[in-house]
């Protein structure tokens, strides 16, 4: 038998809650991971939880086919119908739920649930035909470990943060001032004046695509976006001198200006203090890898919110990350290898399993 229950409270109005979940085997959610997220405010220990989530559940069956994958356009797609637009019209221009009547948000939040649970039912007959119940077990397992790592932020390295930040920032300064004297200080953000310095002073021969026609923008100038300027071939002293300083320049621009801007902005804050919170989230990829999900900060009379992907991260920048505790230390470790040997053992590869044992240098000849 279904029983319907709600409550109007706050985190710590939901014991009722914790405990129905505790009694259940798993839980099922659209989007589970910030489902649990909030959950974890309540008091539900993400370690004992088993969750279903639909939102992954048709990203699984889906496969490498994109597919929409909201609770409305998952419940459509099965012929559900849908939830109400008004109280989503309503969230969606801002509009706080506090301020929206109870007996609206109570009716949009039923039909949600409803809905969810018949997505659900729906699902299962199709994991069973395709038989994806490993890969969704697998997943779902991961979820409350990615609500995790989101809750626990993530702690930047002040004195590093900041001597990262004033090195670029040098480097930027000193760079720029090169450029002005090869260039005579033409404004390099203009298409326009780059383009006039790059073709006409400087004398790049312009690309070709592969059947020998010059590229142009769609306005019919030569392009000069920096994908394109990249692949400039330098003939002569000054066009190396202009393409090394610029590109070294650009670097330096784009790490300040894409993450360390950022970071200083965030061992800065009083209310930070260092740390700050990112996702790793389901469903984004069509190679159904997890994806990097930045959340945006605003910083003092600023009202453009700045964010930094968690998993896009240059490299070097992980040194500027610290444990927690100080009685704890960041580890990296690296799986060699690993998509290569699945990619034998799922195929039944009888030569790659025999490279692999062998310990074969595969990289060197494929």
């Amino acid at each position: 038998s279904v029983v319907d229950k709600y409550i109007f409270g706050d985190e710590y109005d939901y014991q009722e809650l914790l405990d129905d979940i505790a009694a259940a085997d798993f839980l099922i959610a659209h989007n589970a991971q910030f489902e649990l997220s909030w959950l974890s405010r309540c008091g539900l220990d993400l370690r004992t939880v088993l969750c279903y989530c639909t939102l992954v559940g048709e990203w699984v069956i889906a496969g490498n086919r994109r597919v929409p994958l909201s609770l409305e356009a998952t419940a459509d797609g099965y012929g559900l119908g849908r939830k109400g637009s008004l109280v989503s019209k309503l969230i969606n221009l801002g509009v706080w739920p506090s301020e929206i009547p109870q007996s609206w948000l109570l009716e949009y939040c039923q039909i949600d649930v409803d809905l969810c649970h018949k997505a659900f039912l729906k699902q299962v007959p199709q994991l069973d035909a395709l038989d994806l119940w490993h890969i969704v077990l697998s997943r779902n397992l991961t979820i409350p470990v990615l609500a995790d790592i989101h809750l626990a932020g993530l702690e930047l390295d002040r004195e590093a943060v900041l001597k990262e930040e004033k090195l670029l920032t040098e480097t930027v300064e000193r760079l720029g001032e090169q450029l002005d004297e090869i260039t005579g200080g033409i404004n390099l953000g203009s298409p326009k004046q780059l383009g006039t310095f790059l073709y006409k002073e400087l004398g790049f021969a312009p690309l070709r695509d592969q059947k020998g026609n010059i590229l142009k923008t769609k306005g019919g100038s030569l392009p000069t976006s920096q994908d394109v300027l990249f692949k400039l071939q330098a003939d002569n002293d000054k066009q190396r001198n202009f393409l090394e300083q610029y590109r070294e320049y650009n670097k330096a621009d784009s790490l300040l200006s894409k993450n360390v801007a950022f970071f200083r902005e965030v061992v800065l804050s009083k209310e930070l203090q260092g740390r700050y919170h990112s996702q790793i989230v389901h469903g984004r990829t069509q190679t159904h890898r997890l994806a990097g999900a930045g959340i945006g900060y605003t910083f003092g009379d600023s009202k453009k919110p700045m964010s930094v992907q968690m998993q896009n991260l240059p490299r070097p920048y992980k040194k500027l990350f610290v444990a927690h505790d100080e009685d704890y230390e960041v580890l990296e470790a690296d799986g060699a290898g690993m998509e290569f040997r699945v990619a034998v053992l799922l195929g039944h590869d009888e030569q790659g399993a025999e490279d692999i044992i062998s310990g074969a240098d595969i990289h060197g000849y494929t």
